[in-house]
């Protein structure tokens, strides 16, 4: 089982001008083939919450393909996805385990940068939490 919370937003001269949240869970369908991960899955996902002015949904109703493995020198543990048949890692998302359990999160404010005379500064918050049943 793993969860996906994702917040979002963006804001043009400190206004706010696009927020979202939403959590996602998943429960695996099948094990992975990620050649660089300790283990790796396909999730079937379902959308919780959303909350805001979102997007569109990626998540809801879809299967991901999703890991963990060590990378880096250091072999820091992290989230490898799967997309179109090939995997790739995720260096900013580090995962901590706990026995079966996993966790991780990953933070990144983009800007400010101005275009026309206006200054945007965006967000985004993801964590991840999940259990293994071995």
């Amino acid at each position: 089982m793993i969860s996906i919370s994702i917040d979002e937003s963006q804001f043009a001269d400190d206004v706010p001008v696009y927020q979202c949240s939403s959590e996602h869970t998943g429960s695996s369908s099948a094990r992975g083939d990620c050649p660089d991960c300790t283990w790796s899955f396909y999730f079937e996902f379902t959308t919780i919450s959303e909350e805001g002015d979102c997007f569109e949904n990626v998540w809801d109703d879809t299967t991901r393909g999703l890991g963990v493995g060590p990378y880096g020198t250091d072999a820091t543990d992290i989230i490898f996805y799967e997309y179109d048949g090939s995997w790739y890692p995720v260096p900013t998302l580090t995962i901590t385990t706990d026995g079966d359990s996993f966790s991780g999160t990953y933070s990144e404010t983009y800007g400010p940068y101005t275009y026309e005379d206006i200054t945007y500064t965006g967000y985004i918050d993801i964590s991840v939490l999940g259990t293994l049943y071995p």
